[in-house]
């Protein structure tokens, strides 16, 4: 049965340059494994911006518990029995929108479903490292993730309502002026956490004739870049693929950064990849892009 946990007693904490409190974030861990759920929650709770305030084994538990506490943060796994994480995700985003960080074993070895979790209305993924190999490297990003994520705004995610695209070309003046296009040819687009789910939205909505090209650099973990290019190219009309020396940029194609190299456009639109240093711990960055 759903576990409902009594919140830790601690101080509310003041947000600066705003005139109120502002409480924990609060969590509902979803995981069929009990093992899992209790070390997430131990993770999680040991942050003091952090309460875990119930726990689920499976989707239908997920959805009665997220509809009776009604958190500002669910982590969920994939792989469960009754109800697994994809349908869950689904049923939570159209009834009662809440933020949704994917945690399962599931997202390197099987990277399109955590993609498929995003199109659906999940916002980040992150793999979910075996028990003995839980670090403390490991459970600082699941609290960044969780801290940032549940400051996202959401909204009512039903995809049997997701606006048709458009491939007619008249469109294209929808996103670029005739009075721009010989000035700028190319965008560039620079996302971190949460990004994955905002490029599809970005991109799954754009003409199979975009008059520019479009170079994006996402921070990403090792494994999961050729994952998000299938992905992305798959639910776009534009198409998609990861970068290569040399590339040159073209309308209508979006590259992609590959993992660990900074990207750079050079004289006549073509891209060169580069092993710098790492800007602020990351490698590729947008500010380099």
């Amino acid at each position: 049965m759903p576990v409902l946990v009594k919140k830790k007693k601690k101080a509310d904490r003041e947000i600066p340059f705003k005139n109120k409190v502002a409480m924990s974030i609060q969590v509902l861990v979803v995981d069929d494994s009990a093992v899992a759920r209790g070390i997430i929650s131990k993770f999680l709770n040991s942050d003091p911006d952090i309460d875990v305030v119930g726990t689920a084994k499976d989707g239908r538990e997920a959805i009665d518990v997220a509809t009776q506490l009604k958190p500002d943060l669910i982590t969920m796994d994939i792989n469960m029995p009754v109800m697994d994480g994809l349908a869950t995700t689904e049923h939570i985003m159209a009834y009662q929108p809440t933020p949704i960080l994917v945690v399962s074993s599931l997202v390197k070895s099987e990277v399109d479903l955590a993609f498929r979790a995003m199109s659906l209305g999940a916002l980040d993924a992150m793999e979910k490292p075996g028990f003995d190999q839980f670090s403390a490297k490991d459970a600082g990003e699941l609290v960044r993730k969780v801290k940032l994520l549940s400051q996202v705004p959401v909204v009512t995610h039903l995809e049997g309502k997701r606006r048709t695209r458009s491939t007619e070309p008249s469109t294209a003046q929808d996103y670029v002026s005739s009075s721009v296009k010989a000035e700028f040819q190319v965008v560039a687009i620079g996302s971190s956490t949460g990004g994955p789910k905002a490029l599809y939205k970005v991109l799954s909505e754009l003409p199979a004739d975009f008059p520019c090209g479009i170079a994006v650099v996402q921070h990403i973990s090792e494994g999961f870049t050729s994952g998000l290019v299938e992905w992305l190219d798959r639910t776009s009309n534009v198409k998609v693929k990861e970068a290569e020396e040399s590339d040159k940029i073209q309308p209508g194609v979006v590259l992609i950064a590959p993992h660990d190299f900074h990207m750079m456009i050079v004289s006549g639109g073509r891209i060169r990849l580069n092993k710098a240093l790492p800007i602020k711990g990351h490698r590729p960055s947008a500010t380099i892009l």
